[in-house]
């Protein structure tokens, strides 16, 4: 039902702009297709939106993974026995700010797991603007939090390899600190990020995202990290 309206909507704002360039209207056909954007413009939140029914059904109790596409494409059911994964694919820090504006359930875990913030990096934004502090601080109190370090990437272009990687661990030992400073905090660092250079097979060919061999590394440290927060397997 609803990629059928989405579908239709794309259809109508392709037809407006091609009758807008064709009876030189381009401005009106523009305007049109800003506020009726095709799937390739609305899919981060059509996701967002499941992601939001998931959260408005959920048992309490869970164990809440928070973030982008490192956690999306976890299989969080081989970390814990009662997961609830709220990753999305491409979200920032300050994104993911806005989706827990909307979630009831965090409040209600019995604890929550947090890696954010690579996305922002690739992208460009310098690690002292991301709102981490802010972050943290609208997660409940109450709540054992575990806060996962940001991996390292590999760039085909060095200069572009160095630069993210020496923000990653910038925003690693930021988290680290905000995390020490916050009671029922546990920092995990990231397993893959010695071994840029001599494991490349843990990263997909994109360089940012971990292969299927990246996530039983991260799948292993999770466990051990969040068994030794006090949370089952």
């Amino acid at each position: 039902m609803e990629s059928e309206v989405v579908h239709r909507r794309c259809l109508r704002s392709s037809l407006a702009v091609a009758l807008g360039l064709l009876v030189g209207l381009t401005g009106a056909s523009l305007l049109y297709s800003s506020l009726h954007p095709c799937p390739a413009d609305d899919f981060g939140q059509v996701q967002a939106g499941h992601l939001r029914r998931l959260d408005g059904n959920a048992e309490k109790g869970r164990v809440i993974f928070l973030g982008s596409s490192t956690f999306q494409g976890l299989d969080t059911g081989s970390v814990t026995a009662r997961p609830l994964n709220l990753g999305l694919g491409g979200d920032t820090v300050q994104g993911l700010r806005e989706r827990l504006r909307t979630y009831s359930s965090p409040k209600d875990a019995s604890a929550i797991v947090l890696n954010i913030g690579l996305n922002d990096i690739v992208r460009g934004v310098e690690v002292d603007r991301l709102p981490y502090q802010q972050l943290l601080s609208e997660l409940p109190v109450h709540v054992p939090l575990f806060v996962l370090g940001l991996q390292a990437v590999r760039r085909a272009v060095p200069d572009e390899e160095e630069r993210i990687n020496r923000a990653v661990v910038e925003a690693n030992a930021r988290l680290s600190a905000l995390c020490a400073a916050r009671r029922a905090c546990r920092y995990l660092g990231n397993p893959v990020d010695s071994a840029v250079r001599s494991e490349p097979f843990l990263w997909e060919p994109d360089g940012l995202h971990l292969s299927a061999a990246g996530y039983v590394r991260l799948r292993a440290a999770l466990v051990q990290g969040l068994a030794a927060g006090g949370v089952a397997p």
